[in-house]
């Protein structure tokens, strides 16, 4: 049996009785010709076993031709292979400390006597993979070892034979420009520095190791667009003595290592392990590709000074309203946001109660987000009727929601989340916050206490916003109050406090809205409503049933027929004229009217048949 590669097949075709197997899968087999991988998922068992001495010969390598023509050598038994290989692996304090963890790069031909003796049975041993490399090719060994470059705890260890040390002189200076300084190396052959190992016998031989869990690195996306920078960006494997930040995680990016960079030349770096994150980049690799113009497309038309038509209100025009003294209605909200108009300004339709904050108006038809590594384009076709839940709070809404545009992601966010970017300066912290969870992972919020996964952290201290409480309206106004109330959020708080609707204890750790004019201080809840999200005054399509959403504004409050408590939130669902307090109640009692549908058509299916 020979294992060759299939283009030195055609040598081999005089052999008679010899089984070829070729390592390459991905060309055609040549006639009498068997894969590798065919051979490995064979049955060994079937397989006769032979008769084996320690003293027979095991292998018959080939010298390089220094003294005369190449030749094969009978030098190798079973039990001097088995003795050398434990000579390097085994004990406490092998020559060759390779694990069961290590892909072990080489270049070495199978037949020469370094490679089939310290190499493949060393790694067979000990449990490590071999990547095979057909030559040495110095820019295929370089861009290896730059893009593998990860293992700080790995050393390298030189040897320089005094015959050959001038043939690969240069090689070695060009590698070792990119690992250390190449005069330490001169200056000691036994320095022990970071990350490869280095094996230089006969004319070129480098062996280098790096941990398994690595070995991604080799297929590492050249240039990429991720979710947290504008511009695209490029690997990049070289020293520099700059000092960055990662855009993702924002701990120091260590470039003695490789790393994403700007490929604009901004001053914007990324960790190649946060930049290939799955909640970062979208698994697209973008070299050789142009970059797609980016268009900014307006969500309205401006039809005068002052008047637009937006795309979501095409029937009637919308006019511009800058006075901010106007009175307090809470009725009147804006239908993108779904929070209620205080002394903002805003844009009316001329001819009906449609209303836009003018921030709201301005939101682009398509955006890229922080959270999420696709693009989103921003929907209203659901607006009013349906209800959706907000991928970063996790709150229900009927505003406007920007949408995945691809197919495969059901992704959507209501229009505050979208709006966040990094940094975010919140008045309710002194410090900066950033975007720096890991995807499936969890904090307490230090504003709602609850635990959350879509946050934002400080990079000075150890506040944590979660989406839901970052996204809180800095103001907002009270019906019972002529003064604006403005969020409020403290660390360390002298006294008590009460809220004016529920006259509760109001801490101000937890936030609250204040009135700094007369003290009034409302929970965020009893201010906001429980789904503050929601706008009242539609009919939204639900499974089933058509619900009511209303304002919760009578002299006296009804039963819930779901709970059996009192309507006290702001809103109410009416669903058959039937109240329901909350949207979590109204879940239960559509479900439970679904089921009774269903048991209705089947017991009138089951009398009539």
């Amino acid at each position: 049996m020979i294992i060759t590669k299939p283009c030195y097949v055609d040598k081999l075709k005089s052999l008679q009785n010899v089984l070829i197997v070729c390592v390459d899968d991905d060309v055609p087999l040549a006639n009498g010709c068997v894969s590798f991988t065919e051979l490995t998922q064979a049955d060994d068992i079937e397989l006769s076993r032979p008769e084996i001495s320690p003293e027979y010969t095991l292998s018959m390598p080939y010298s390089s031709g220094t003294t005369m023509l190449p030749k094969g050598v009978m030098m190798i038994t079973h039990k001097g292979l088995v003795t050398s290989i434990a000579q390097k692996v085994d004990g406490e304090n092998p020559n060759v400390n390779f694990t069961g963890d290590d892909v072990i790069l080489c270049f070495l031909p199978m037949i020469h006597i370094y490679a089939l003796d310290a190499l493949m049975p060393s790694a067979m041993r000990t449990g490590a993979a071999i990547l095979i490399v057909p030559r040495f090719e110095l820019n295929l060994v370089m861009e290896l070892i730059q893009r593998c470059s990860y293992a700080q705890e790995d050393a390298v260890r030189l040897k320089f034979p005094n015959a050959i040390f001038g043939q690969v002189f240069h090689y070695m200076v060009l590698i070792f420009h990119y690992l250390k300084d190449m005069s330490q190396a001169l200056e000691d052959s036994d320095e022990v520095f970071s990350h490869v190992y280095l094996f230089i016998m006969d004319l070129s031989v480098l062996l280098r190791r790096f941990p398994r869990k690595n070995k991604e690195c080799l297929n590492i996306p050249c240039i990429i667009r991720i979710s947290r920078h504008e511009h695209r960006i490029s690997f990049n494997s070289s020293l520099t003595p700059e000092k960055l930040i990662c855009g993702v995680c924002h701990w120091k990016i260590d470039t003695n290592y490789g790393r994403y960079s700007c490929v604009k030349g901004c001053n914007y770096g990324v960790h190649s392990k946060c930049a290939t994150r799955e909640d970062v980049w979208d698994g697209e690799e973008l070299e050789g590709k142009p970059e797609d113009p980016y268009e900014d497309i307006s969500s309205f038309i401006e039809i005068s000074e002052g008047i637009i038509q937006h795309f979501s209100h095409q029937d009637h025009h919308m006019r511009l309203d800058e006075k901010t003294d106007r009175a307090f209605d809470e009725n009147n909200y804006c239908q993108a946001c779904t929070l209620p108009i205080c002394d903002d300004i805003i844009y009316s339709c001329i001819q009906c109660d449609f209303i836009l904050h003018q921030e709201c108006a301005q939101l682009p038809r398509k955006k890229h987000q922080v959270t999420h590594p696709h693009s989103l384009s921003l929907q209203v076709g659901h607006q009013g009727c349906a209800l959706f839940e907000c991928k970063a709070c996790l709150r229900s809404s009927n505003g406007f929601a920007y949408l995945c545009d691809e197919e495969d992601y059901e992704y959507m966010l209501d229009v505050c989340c979208a709006s966040i970017a990094e940094p975010l300066d919140h008045r309710c912290h002194q410090h900066p916050l950033f975007l720096t969870f890991e995807p499936r992972s969890k904090q307490i919020c230090s504003v709602c206490h609850k635990s959350q996964g879509h946050r934002l952290n400080c990079g000075e201290c150890g506040f944590v916003a979660c989406f839901g409480c970052a996204t809180l309206p800095n103001k907002l106004r009270y019906k019972h109050d002529e003064h604006v109330l403005l969020f409020s959020y403290e660390e360390e708080v002298n006294g008590q406090y009460f809220c004016e609707v529920c006259e509760k204890e109001a801490n101000p750790k937890n936030g609250v809205y204040m009135c700094h004019d007369c003290n009034v201080i409302l929970h965020i809840k009893c201010l906001l409503g429980k789904d503050e999200n929601i706008m009242h005054g539609v009919v939204i399509e639900y499974p089933e049933v058509d619900v009511s959403i209303l304002l919760n504004d009578r002299l006296s409050r009804n039963i819930c027929k779901s709970c059996d408590k009192l309507c006290k939130h702001k809103i109410v669902y009416e669903v058959s004229d039937f109240e329901i307090c909350s949207l979590k109640c109204l879940e239960f009692c559509c479900s439970i009217f679904y089921y009774v549908c269903l048991m209705f058509i089947f017991s009138f299916s089951m009398f009539y048949s």
